[in-house]
């Protein structure tokens, strides 16, 4: 991320009307850098510059959430469904959103209907594994989590809600099998620490999730800043809400 971040900002020494790089650069700031103030400005110089590309409003409508904007962060969600209705991935995105700030059942069958057209994309069927658990249809999270790690070849954070959601749902021997697959993945390979620490603290494991919590933001992993997306699924604990809220956007 780094070097993307260096390459965004000679691309825009170059050409300072380039909209999609300042979104890439208010993401990274905003995320990475875990600076929002700084990443809203790019970000809205984005929307600006280009209105009418739906990356830059999905950007916007993530730090927006995180931030706890959540009226202005549904409308950017919406504006990202208006302008690119036929994306697997910006639509998934902006369900996600739209979910999080409350609009479950609204963003779950927008998810099933995409689901429906195209059955093979990993994200939406990931988003709504998120999601369904809000409603508790853990069960569901479960099977849509097991395809979304099918479809993606194993990608780690669908490796990780699996994990976490086999815990609540009691598949431990599900849950036990794809935090090893991680945990070897680790060994050989970058894995965000965050992903771990939403399965120990599934696994009311608080030490081990507030280690990982304080690893990630010594790395600057950028999904520390989206931990609080998980509240309403995990259980709580008060060590693990302090080290969020210490390091996270919210």
């Amino acid at each position: 991320l780094p070097k993307s971040l260096e390459l965004a900002e000679r691309a825009l020494a170059i050409d300072e009307t380039i909209s999609e790089a300042h979104s890439f650069i208010g993401f990274l700031h905003s995320f990475f850098e875990r600076d929002p103030v700084r990443g809203e400005r790019s970000l809205r110089r984005a929307v600006e510059l280009g209105q009418n590309i739906a990356v830059n409003h999905s950007n916007m409508a993530a730090l927006f959430i995180f931030r706890g904007q959540l009226e202005e962060a549904m409308e950017a969600a919406e504006a990202t469904q208006r302008l690119d209705p036929l994306s697997p991935t910006n639509n998934a995105w902006a369900c996600w959103w739209i979910g999080l700030a409350g609009r479950h059942e609204q963003s779950i069958a927008q998810l099933e209907n995409m689901i429906s057209l195209d059955p093979n994309h990993w994200l939406p069927h990931h988003v709504l594994g998120d999601l369904y658990p809000r409603l508790e249809r853990i069960e569901d999270g479960i099977t849509e989590s097991r395809n979304a790690v099918d479809l993606s070849g194993g990608n780690s954070i669908c490796l990780a809600q699996l994990s976490y959601l086999s815990t609540l749902g009691g598949s431990a021997e599900e849950a036990e099998k794809s935090f090893q697959t991680l945990r070897d993945r680790a060994r050989e390979s970058y894995v965000p620490p965050t992903f771990f620490a939403w399965i120990h603290q599934a696994r009311h494991d608080w030490d081990e999730a507030v280690r990982c919590i304080e690893e990630a933001a010594h790395i600057n992993d950028p999904w520390v800043a989206t931990y609080s997306s998980t509240k309403g699924i995990l259980p709580s604990n008060p060590r693990v809400d302090e080290a969020v809220k210490r390091f996270s956007l919210s």
